[in-house]
């Protein structure tokens, strides 16, 4: 038996939200689902990566639904967002927001099993896209490759720094060469013999050749190899361009 996608259902419409709850059931997938009747509630528990899918009405008291897909992607996350709602007026700003549909009620079983098939395909990708370590205890992590934003070695031992400010500590014996070959490429660039950065939290480069991540760190470059630094600089530049015309 699969694992059940973990969903969330931000609808202030009790009726609504059952409904939507119902075409889940009659699609035949597992699946536990939270309800949430505003997205101040929703946002109040959110943690980033609990849930594969979820569903956001626009019109709910408090704040808006496409208010609450702009705190989710504020914060890296990359969870699938479908929008249910009575009006077609904010299509173009819900896919702002990336969103995988926009839905105007009734919601239909056709509709549902989209996001549902969507949901799973993500997580099933999410499974392959991790950098498998053992940390300085000797547990082994799976740290999605979303999460990171660079790597660096401090006392001969490499540091992962993650998206929620939070670092694992890798075991004394991985080496930054060892991390770097896990990596995906162009998403990862070794900047340095201490660093990696992860281009996707890459905020500007500086003037004395590093990289400003979106935190306020400084990811250093190897400032006497030119080759290196114009390397750096077309991948970043690659990268971006890449990364541009995806979400255009």
């Amino acid at each position: 038996m699969s694992e059940p996608l973990n969903i969330a259902i931000c609808e202030n419409q009790k009726a609504d939200s059952d409904f939507l709850a119902r075409k889940i059931k009659e699609t035949g997938a597992a699946a536990k689902i939270s309800f949430f009747e505003n997205g101040e509630a929703f946002l109040e528990s959110y943690q980033k990566g609990l849930y594969h899918l979820i569903y956001l009405d626009v019109y709910m008291s408090g704040i808006t639904g496409v208010a609450v897909a702009a705190a989710i992607r504020g914060r890296s996350d990359e969870t699938p967002v479908a929008f249910i709602t009575i009006s077609e007026d904010h299509a173009l700003e819900a896919n702002k927001y990336r969103s995988i549909l926009y839905v105007v009620k009734p919601v239909t079983t056709e509709a549902v099993t989209h996001t549902l098939s969507i949901a799973e395909a993500v997580r099933q990708q999410r499974k392959k896209d991790v950098l498998s370590v053992t940390d300085s205890e000797r547990k082994k992590i799976d740290i999605p490759f979303a999460d990171i934003t660079y790597i660096e070695v401090l006392n001969h031992r490499c540091t992962v720094h993650l998206s929620d400010g939070g670092e694992i500590k890798v075991r004394t014996a991985t080496t930054i060469d060892e991390l770097d070959a896990l990596l995906p490429r162009p998403r990862f660039f070794r900047s340095h013999r201490s660093f990696i950065v992860n281009f996707d939290y890459v905020e500007r480069t500086d003037t004395d050749f590093t990289f400003i991540m979106a935190n306020g760190d400084k990811a250093l470059v190897r400032i006497k190899d030119f080759d290196h630094i114009k390397k750096m600089k077309k991948e970043y530049e690659d990268y971006l361009f890449a990364e541009a015309r995806r979400e255009y």
